[in-house]
Order: C-alpha cells, then sequence, then structure tokens
C-alpha cells in the first residue's frame, strides 16, 4: 500500500512539474514573442547594462525659437525656478551660423558647427551627391548618410545606455545604423501636454527598461513668433502653456526618489521681425542655378564657375542690407566651410532683412512671415535659451555668453560618457557649473 502511495505521489509531481515547464513559464520555454514590459515605441531586447543603471539620467529640452529674453520678458515660473536653482546664462546661449532649427539641433546633439555635421540649412544642395536636402522632405530628414558626427543618443546606445528622443532633428535617421531605444516620430499635431506625459511614462519605466538619456521639444514659441513677432501675447500664451507642461515633469522628477534627473533646457535660436525684403532675382539672374530661396540666408549654387562669378559681381554692387559672399571668403568665426554643401555664394542679409530669389528647390511661392531668424548668431535678438538644474549642477550660477557646440560634452559628462568621434565644443568651457 505504502509502495503504491508513494507511485501516485511521484505521478502528480510529475506531471506537476510537465505543467510547470509549459508555454506559459519564461524560465523554462524560449522567448517567441517580446518580454511583457517591453512597450509599443521600444527597440526589442534593449535593456540598460548593469554599470549604466545606477547613472543620472538627463532630459534635455529644446523650446524652438525661445528667445534668449524670453525668460525675464516672460517669467516662466518653472524655467524661472529651474534657472535660480541651478545654472543659466546672463548674455544667451549663442547658435551656430546660420542660426536656423535644422542645423542648430543637431549641432546641440553633436557638438559640431554646420559646417562640419553637414546640415548647413534648412535647405542646402550637395553639389557631390547632386541631391537636395529639405527639412520638408522625410526621406532626406529621416536618410542618416546626410548626417556626420555622433549624436548624443548614439553614444548612450553604444555604451549600453538607453536613450529616448521625442521629435528631435535627425532623431527618425539611422544613424551608424543605432537609432534610440525609444524615438517618436515626428508629428506636430501631439499637444504639449502629451509630450510631457509620454517623457513621464518613459520615466515610470522599470530601471532595465527607463531611458537615462531622454530628448524632448517643443515647437509652439517658434511657430507664435514667426507669425506674431516676439513681442505678441500669442508667444507669451505658448511659453505658459509649455511651462506648466514642463511643471507637471519637474514636480513628478522632484517627487520620485528613484530619480536623479539632470536638466538641460536649450533652444535653438532667438526672433527678429521683418522690415524689409530683397528680391535677388532683381538684381542677378538666377533661373539656371540651385537657390535656397527665402530667408536670413541664401545660398546659390552652379558648376558653372563663369555664371558663379557674374551673379557675384552683380550682388557685390547691389550690397545694401546684405552681403555676399564667395565660398572661400566667408567669415573664419562661423566655420561655415562644407565643401559641397554651403553655397558656392552665400548672401547674408542684415537683421531684419529678408531675402528673396525667383528661383528654388520648391514649386511653392515664397512666402514672408512676421518674424524670423538665421542672421548672423552673435545679434541680441538670435541669441538661445540655456537652464542647467540637477544634482551635479552648482546652485544660483550665472555664466556668460557661450556658444552652443559646448552644450555637447557638458551632457556627456552628465552622462559619465565619451565617444571617440571628434566634434568642436570643449568640456571645460561649462565645467565650472559643475558640482
Amino acid at each position: 500500500m505504502k509502495q503504491k502511495f508513494y507511485s501516485l505521489w511521484a505521478i502528480l509531481f510529475a506531471f506537476l512539474v510537465l505543467a510547470s515547464c509549459g508555454p506559459e513559464s519564461s524560465s523554462q520555454a524560449p522567448q517567441t514573442g517580446p518580454p511583457p514590459t517591453q512597450r509599443e515605441d521600444q527597440k526589442p531586447g534593449r535593456v540598460n547594462a548593469d554599470g549604466q543603471i545606477s547613472k543620472s539620467t538627463v532630459v534635455m529640452i529644446s523650446i524652438d525659437g525661445f528667445r534668449a529674453d524670453y525668460l525675464k520678458k516672460y517669467k516662466p515660473v518653472t524655467l524661472t525656478k529651474l534657472a535660480q536653482e541651478g545654472a543659466q546664462t546672463d548674455g544667451g546661449m549663442i547658435p551656430s551660423f546660420p542660426s536656423l532649427t535644422f542645423p542648430n539641433h543637431v549641432t546641440l546633439v553633436t557638438g559640431r558647427v554646420p559646417g562640419h555635421h553637414g546640415i548647413v540649412s534648412n535647405f542646402f544642395y550637395d553639389e557631390k551627391r547632386n541631391e537636395a536636402y529639405q527639412m520638408s522632405d522625410n526621406k532626406a530628414v529621416n536618410d542618416g548618410s546626410w548626417y556626420r558626427g555622433e549624436p548624443l543618443w548614439v553614444v548612450a546606445e553604444k555604451a549600453g545606455m538607453l536613450a529616448a528622443t521625442y521629435f528631435w532633428v535627425g532623431s527618425e535617421a539611422n544613424i551608424e545604423n543605432i537609432p534610440p531605444t525609444y524615438v517618436k516620430p515626428y508629428d506636430g499635431k501631439v499637444s504639449n501636454a502629451k509630450r510631457v506625459d509620454d517623457v513621464i511614462d518613459w520615466l515610470n519605466l522599470p530601471e532595465k527598461q527607463r531611458p537615462h538619456f531622454i530628448s524632448l521639444y517643443f515647437s509652439d514659441v517658434d511657430s507664435m513668433g514667426h507669425k506674431y513677432g516676439p513681442e505678441s501675447r500669442e508667444v507669451s500664451d505658448s511659453i505658459k502653456e509649455i511651462d506648466a507642461a514642463l511643471g507637471r515633469l519637474v514636480k513628478m522628477t522632484d517627487e520620485s526618489p528613484a530619480l536623479d534627473v539632470q536638466y538641460v533646457i536649450v533652444s535653438d535660436h532667438g526672433m527678429l521681425p521683418i522690415r524689409e525684403t530683397v528680391q535677388l532675382g532683381k538684381i542677378t539672374d538666377l533661373r539656371d542655378f540651385h537657390v535656397l530661396e527665402r530667408g536670413a540666408t541664401t545660398l546659390i549654387y552652379s558648376d558653372d564657375e563663369n555664371r558663379i562669378q557674374a551673379a557675384y559681381e552683380d550682388l557685390k554692387k547691389a550690397e545694401r542690407h546684405f552681403h555676399v559672399y564667395r565660398r572661400e571668403q566667408l567669415p573664419a568665426q562661423w566655420q561655415y566651410d562644407d565643401p559641397d554643401r554651403v553655397g558656392d555664394l552665400v548672401v547674408v542679409a542684415d537683421p531684419g532683412t529678408y531675402l528673396i530669389a525667383d528661383k528654388s528647390f520648391s514649386d511653392a511661392p515664397p512666402r514672408v512671415s512676421n518674424s524670423t531668424h538665421g542672421w548672423d548668431p552673435q545679434i541680441p535678438e538670435m541669441r538661445a535659451l540655456f537652464i542647467a538644474r540637477g544634482s551635479k549642477i552648482r546652485t544660483g550660477v550665472h555664466i556668460a555668453e557661450f556658444q552652443n557646440i559646448h552644450v555637447y560634452p557638458f551632457v556627456l559628462q552628465l552622462l559619465s560618457l565619451t565617444t571617440n568621434v571628434p566634434f568642436d565644443g570643449r568640456a571645460e568651457v561649462l565645467q565650472g557649473i559643475l558640482q
């Protein structure tokens, strides 16, 4: 009887063991699908390396078109508090030339000036590739071969640190074949509140899946500045809305003992009302050139040296409220020296003057907004926002103006990361604001 009882117990035990080894047991059966914690926007199989889990998290926020003096002019509550608790610039951060959105967003995450990272304007032509890059062309924007340098998300992912990007220029391109673990493709219809909610969701992930570098982008301040001008109620209202959304994010991270967040808040350029326009096509014949049609800077390309020289001479004689340069004549401090992508001729307007040509990559008619940017980065109206705040940042620090190429090595220091890929910024420029 006892032997029969043991036999029945052995059969029951074997049945329980086999049941525990069925398809629902992740410890015994091979994984045939994503783990339960994997999100829809997460690259499969990626987790933080053990050595990265204890590091701080950097949340890098860009408020497009936030002119440096907006902080004092409009007094947004959250941004003012972060500036007072951390570090800020007195004279604003100096964009790279030209002071446009795409070139400067790539500069901020690569530490290279536009003449070195390759995105030399929002619209430009590559004479070697015989192709145009247009910020409105998703195929070009998402083609990693246009970009040079190593973006912060690539540095992080190479080191086994998860990265997340929300609408940042270049983050949808497969640069070095290493995309961010989490990436949100640009969609201007997504509300500011939703953007912040999604970042909060990222920060609430388990530590193995939680990104330690997060970039977040807001566009409304720039859009309202273009349409209504920097002194407008619409700009003020857009700043208040973004500031309120950021207030929720900061409250959440400050109240979470599991998070050590370093905030780096920047903009790409300022904003200035347009006072007059100059039609370059009335000064010289541009019908057979590649031309960037409108803005504070105009790039003109041709493989006919005689025609380039003739157009240069025409424009040079008519210089009034603008300056024309051969590529090799450009001011050295701009480092605007890409031999294939910077125009054979570069026309730079005086502040407040807007250039229009009769020929463009686009068939769309020229539009002139109320205000714009793109002029010499040294003028006060082009200066950008910079705030840094966190446990690694000194409190109440005011620093002199500096060029935005230095943000890149500063963020690498906050993340305790290094790269062997060259860049133009220098770590010592912002060393003094670290604890």
